[in-house]
């Protein structure tokens, strides 16, 4: 039986637990993969968590520039293809009304204005009718803006189609993927200090439990996987620890820049400041955590399948094995 459980973050409900690298199938993969693990710990070893903590989020700088670099040429580039928009009236449009209810109006533009107006056709039972009608704006999910000016003064019945050939550009795209490299990428820096702080050879902090509930030493893992994917006030209690927002959170909060001038500049300013209160956080939260003078909750999961009463699954998850004993709501600050 282990002495201490350990953090294995990153598990979802629905996907089981994670493998570690000894129940791996293939046992030439296994032992790959244990002297590769055995390698990565002697190396976390001889690094003291503030130069760890600073290796990881300087290595995220550096991935986090090089992407970006794709998304500025993306949108700096000129349309080169297009897409067809389709959908149908759920109403009838009465020529000369100001809008048109549909039954998806949300894959022609964003919500308010269009950057520009989109025209599009009308038809009826898979027949052109050539009445055009230009859009201007969304409103909600079913209804767009018409500029009864410019389009055709036709009325339409209820099962209309609608549809309109707009640029498909690279800019939308890069948008939409850049934030899934920001969620992956704060996912493994989370991952890989939870790795280490399981890995170092000292005696870390308990959580801050209820009586008669096994110790567990994974304050520090949890705070820190909280600070780069989560929200960290949750679990913390310290008469001053006010902790923001994670890191995560924080950047896919900010807004794409549209434009690689002054939108771009202060983007990167916002990002800059993000990550510097994120590490800023990570390295004082660590520091109060072994002085006893900021908490960690246990999670309302204790046991080895990651789910409590309740049937919710938190972000983290414990491994199996315990310390023994109680920790008795003591949250235990031993640096050793």
């Amino acid at each position: 039986m282990r002495k201490d459980r350990k953090f294995r973050p990153g598990t979802e409900a629905g996907q089981g637990l994670g493998l570690e690298p000894r129940v791996l199938l293939s046992a030439a993969g296994a032992a790959a993969a244990r002297r590769q693990a055995q390698a990565l710990a002697r190396a976390d070893a001889r690094m003291t968590p503030t130069a760890k903590v600073t290796a990881v989020f300087n290595a995220f700088a550096t991935d986090f520039a090089a992407t970006e670099k794709g998304y500025i040429k993306a949108i700096s580039e000129q349309a080169s293809s297009t897409v067809t928009l389709s959908t149908t009236l759920t109403q009838p449009y009465a020529a000369g009304s100001a809008t048109m209810v549909v039954e998806d109006a949300t894959a022609f533009g964003p919500e308010g204005t269009f950057s520009a107006p989109v025209v599009a056709g009308a038809s009826i039972g898979g027949v052109s009718t050539g009445a055009q009608y230009v859009l201007t704006g969304r409103s909600g999910t079913n209804t767009l803006i018409v500029d009864i000016t410019s389009s055709s003064q036709t009325s339409l019945p209820a099962g209309a189609g609608l549809s309109a050939t707009i640029s498909a550009t690279s800019t939308s795209s890069a948008a939409s993927i850049f934030p899934i490299f920001i969620t992956n990428r704060t996912n493994q820096m989370a991952t890989e200090l939870v790795r280490y702080f399981n890995n170092l050879p000292a005696k870390l902090p308990y959580f801050n439990a209820p009586p008669r509930t096994p110790n567990n030493r994974g304050a520090i893992q949890s705070f820190v996987y909280s600070s780069l994917t989560g929200n960290t006030t949750n679990g913390l209690t310290s008469p001053t620890g006010n902790y923001a927002i994670g890191l995560q959170q924080a950047l896919l909060a900010i807004p794409m820049p549209a434009t690689p001038g002054g939108d771009l500049t202060v983007y990167n300013a916002a990002v800059t400041s993000a990550v510097q209160q994120a590490y800023l956080q990570v390295l004082n939260g660590i520091k109060q955590i072994y002085a006893g003078k900021l908490r960690v909750n246990i999670p309302a999961s204790n046991n080895r399948f990651g789910a409590d009463a309740s049937g919710s699954v938190p972000s983290i998850y414990l491994d199996s094995g315990s310390s023994g004993g109680s920790s008795g709501g003591s949250s235990g600050s031993t640096s050793g």
